[in-house]
């Protein structure tokens, strides 16, 4: 069984691990990585289509019901195959573009340590930034602010929440827990 597996592993496309060896073979051969991932994504996909249609005929000729097995199996491959393809091909990215002419030079950062009311009335009426980096005491990024977000806050709360409660490291915050006050505990 294991031999099996292994096999099937190693068939040339992706995401099959076959597929991985042939993707670097076609980078080898032409040179350019993205022409290759399309390739091994392509012959997955035809993988793919092959073994569903080996499932067909065998749930068709024999009446087995393994068939279904392999059929769900290739479209599986065949949903994964595309998946990659997608990943490895570029979105609509304006050619000639980099990051310095689509971002502020010298971004206004955000103190993780500050109230959210201090940070409205002091730090964000200075900047023309939808969103600001937030930064540790050493000036480490800890994540990013959004006004949008910051605004949705009712004013008597911006007073007793940290702006560390509203960053967001790539996921969307929680409602954070109020700062404490000096003397409390």
């Amino acid at each position: 069984m294991k031999g099996m597996l292994t096999v099937f592993n190693m068939l040339p496309g992706a995401p099959l691990d076959g597929g991985r060896v042939l993707r670097a073979t076609l980078w080898r051969h032409y040179g350019d990585r993205r022409r290759a991932e399309v390739a091994a994504a392509r012959a997955g996909q035809l993988i793919g289509a092959g073994i569903i249609g080996l499932g067909a005929a065998e749930r068709l000729l024999w009446r087995f019901l393994c068939g279904l097995w392999l059929m769900l199996i290739g479209w599986f491959l065949i949903s994964a195959a595309d998946a990659e393809r997608r990943f490895t091909t570029p979105s609509s990215a304006p050619d000639g573009v980099r990051v310095a002419d689509a971002m502020t030079a010298d971004p206004l950062v955000a103190h993780r340590w500050i109230t959210v009311q201090d940070f409205i009335d002091r730090a964000a009426p200075r900047s023309q930034q939808d969103a600001f980096p937030v930064v540790n005491v050493d000036g480490g990024l800890v994540g990013v602010v959004v006004t949008d977000l910051l605004a949705r806050i009712p004013p008597v709360d911006r007073v007793e929440f940290w702006l560390d409660g509203w960053r967001s490291p790539f996921r969307r915050p929680t409602w954070p827990r109020p700062r404490t006050r000096l003397g409390r505990c």
